[in-house]
C-alpha cells in the first residue's frame, strides 16, 4: 500500500537533552521512517530551537524532509547535515515576517533560496507558521521574493 506522506510531529525532540535524543527520538522516528521506507514520503516537523551539535542527528532517523523547523538556527546548519533531506522553511514567522519591513522579508527569502535550494530539495516556509498580526505587506513581499527567486 503507497501511502503518499507520513508526517511525524516531534517538537519535543529540540527539548531534550542529546542522550535522550539518542534513546527517544532515533529510534522511535526512525522505526516509523524504516517502516515507510519505499513506501511513503516520510517527514518530521519540529518547531523547537534545536541544539546545532544535534541537528546531523537527525540524518540517523531516515526522513526525507524535514519541515517548520527553528528559523533561530541558520538553514546553512540543516542544510549542511542534511545534504539529501527536503527542507522546509525558514523565514522568521515574528522578527521577519511580524516585525520587518517587506525589505527585510525579501532578504530572508533570498537568504533561504541561496543557501538551501541549490539542489532542488527546498520549500520557501516560516518557521512554523505566520501569526495572525504578519503585516499584509510582509505576506505580499514573501510571495513577490518566492516568485523572483525561484528557479524550479
Amino acid at each position: 500500500i503507497l501511502v503518499w506522506k507520513v508526517e511525524i510531529c516531534e517538537d519535543y525532540c529540540a527539548y531534550i537533552r542529546p542522550d535522550m535524543f539518542d534513546r527517544c527520538v532515533t529510534p522511535y522516528t526512525g522505526k516509523i521512517c524504516e517502516d515507510y521506507k519505499g513506501k511513503s514520503w516520510r517527514s518530521l516537523h519540529t518547531d523547537g530551537d534545536i541544539n546545532v551539535e544535534w541537528i546531523p542527528k537527525l540524518a540517523d532517523t531516515g526522513i526525507d524532509e524535514l519541515m517548520g523547523f527553528s528559523p533561530n538556527v541558520d538553514i546553512a546548519e540543516y542544510r549542511k547535515a542534511l545534504p539529501d533531506c527536503v527542507l522546509g522553511g525558514n523565514v522568521h514567522p515574528i522578527a521577519v515576517m511580524m516585525y520587518g519591513t517587506p525589505d527585510d522579508v525579501k532578504a530572508a527569502v533570498r537568504s533561504c533560496f541561496e543557501t538551501a535550494a541549490g539542489d532542488g530539495k527546498f520549500v520557501l516556509c516560516s518557521g512554523g507558521s505566520m501569526s495572525e498580526n504578519t503585516k499584509p505587506e510582509n505576506i505580499d513581499a514573501f510571495f513577490e521574493a518566492a516568485y523572483e527567486e525561484c528557479k524550479y
